[in-house]
């Protein structure tokens, strides 16, 4: 029906975008601020937002902390009462994430002499923080898939129960890495640079798009992304999935 049809057209554009964010960034960059979308952005949003939780939730899977009587506690079970809050937490988190960069991309283009509408900079910043989606389903499939790894932390006074899954997913990761033959924890941590480079190269884009040429257009895009990269380490460092 009509909006079976609407909605597929919407994905395939989001996906098709996402597609030349990597391999043509300048023609996607153009592309976004001459036709920028929401709604596409909306499903990249939930996505993202949704592998997240699967990543946090798998990781806590079959992980024990055991008490010296010999008492096994599942750490789900002592996060289980904090899921909603968790995934509360990383709903206001992309969103906040996403309204910052926007605000701080339009400022920036249209204080140093440049031009962009306000829904062009909404967009383009929505795409930049959902670029790392590829990187998002490596990282849950592979929590899923060794998820099933049992893991007993010896209980220690004051720990919280949540510290060491970054451990275990590290160990968790390094058996999956053995098991297929593939490096795995090197090709993540690739990713991750590789993103990190990549967002700062459309960011800088992104800027030039609006108007602001040269060098001056180089830093100012750096700085943006950089503060905005920086509020995302503050709310990962209090637990916020973004």
């Amino acid at each position: 029906d009509r909006i079976t049809r609407k909605l597929a057209l919407v994905l395939l554009k989001t996906a098709r975008r996402l597609v030349m964010l990597h391999v043509s960034p300048l023609e996607a960059v153009r592309n976004i601020v001459k036709d920028p979308d929401i709604s596409g952005l909306v499903i990249l949003m939930l996505t993202c937002i949704a592998l997240n939780w699967t990543s946090i939730r798998s990781r806590a899977e079959s992980i024990y902390v055991g008490y010296p009587n010999g008492t096994l506690v599942p750490v789900a079970s002592l996060l289980g009462e904090n899921w909603l809050t968790i995934v509360f937490m990383q709903v206001a988190g992309v969103i906040a994430l996403w309204f910052i960069a926007f605000i701080a991309f339009w400022y920036a283009v249209n204080t140093l002499g440049g031009s962009m509408l306000g829904s062009s900079s909404l967009s383009m910043a929505g795409y930049l923080v959902t670029v790392r989606l590829p990187l998002l389903m490596l990282t849950s499939l592979y929590s899923v898939l060794s998820s099933h790894l049992e893991v007993v932390i010896r209980h220690r006074v004051g720990a919280h129960p949540a510290l060491p899954l970054e451990l275990v997913s590290f160990l968790r990761s390094t058996y999956i890495a053995k098991t297929i033959g593939v490096p795995l924890s090197e090709v993540i941590i690739a990713l991750n640079y590789f993103y990190l480079l990549w967002s700062f190269l459309l960011s800088v884009l992104l800027v030039r798009e609006g108007g602001v040429k040269g060098w001056k257009g180089i830093v100012a895009g750096c700085a943006v992304y950089g503060a905005v990269m920086f509020i995302a380490v503050v709310f990962r460092s209090v637990g916020i999935a973004v």
